[in-house]
């Protein structure tokens, strides 16, 4: 595994994996792989919130579950794309960018 792959993985693993995958790349030259599994990342973790409100408001908090299982889901589709060195976006929430 290369170290963008290292980077592009560990930004899949909570906001402090994001935030590492981030930071130790910031000073190198923009790698498009790189970019674009740190912002798929970002935008799942945003989403994920979304989850994390939703189970918190009565009579719908089964919604949250679900939303969490999608996220999961995401997560593991997103960390087996930057294992295999593949630069795809996310389904669903992949035609967001927040990262340029």
């Amino acid at each position: 595994m290369g170290p963008n792959k290292g980077m592009a993985v560990v930004a899949y693993i909570t906001w402090i994996g994001l935030l590492i995958s981030v930071l130790s790349t910031s000073g190198q030259p923009k790698d498009e792989f790189l970019k674009v599994h740190q912002n798929n990342a970002l935008v799942i973790m945003l989403f994920s919130l979304v989850g994390n409100v939703l189970v918190w408001i009565p009579g719908i908090n089964f919604l949250g579950g679900l939303w969490s299982i999608f996220i999961l889901v995401l997560i593991i589709m997103g960390i087996v794309s930057a294992s295999n060195g593949e630069t795809k976006e996310s389904p669903v929430l992949g035609q967001i960018h927040i990262l340029k």
